[in-house]
Formats: structure tokens, C-alpha cells, sequence
């Protein structure tokens, strides 16, 4: 598992959407078939950047830390 936080004054500066592309060509080459993200479900804005990412398709909910997680997962191959 990686996580992966930005600091408020790094935000809207396209370093997320650069790492999870990455991370996508990165398991495309490698024949993954789908990766699975997750986020805090109070971070309602992250939620709708993995959305827009096309991590649609619901997988599980956990709580760590007394904090509820949401995961989805995207399939990647073609």
C-alpha cells in the first residue's frame, strides 16, 4: 500500500494526478489488471478527484485510525 498527502500550499499543482498516472503506466507495463485507491470518506474532495480518475467501482470500507476509508478500484488494462 502507498499513501500519498500534499501539503496545502503543494494543492492544485497537478502532483497527484502526475503519481497516479505514473502508477498506472507503472502496473499497465507489469500486466495489472486494476488497482484499487482509497481515501478518507470526509475528504470529499479527494473522493471526487479519484472519481474523475475513474476509480468508480466500490470495493470495501475499513476504519483505521477512528477514521472511515472508502477504496475503489479502476481497471487499467485495455
Amino acid at each position: 500500500m502507498i499513501a500519498f498527502r500534499i501539503e496545502k500550499e503543494y494543492e492544485n499543482q497537478g502532483h497527484i494526478s502526475k503519481l497516479v498516472k505514473m502508477g498506472e503506466e507503472y502496473a499497465k507495463k507489469r500486466d495489472i489488471k486494476y488497482l484499487t485507491i482509497g481515501s478518507e470518506a470526509k475528504e470529499s474532495r479527494n473522493l471526487a478527484i479519484y472519481l474523475h480518475f475513474g476509480y468508480t467501482e466500490f470495493v470495501t470500507s475499513v476504519v483505521e485510525d477512528d477514521c472511515l476509508v472508502l477504496f475503489y478500484k479502476k481497471s487499467i488494462l485495455s
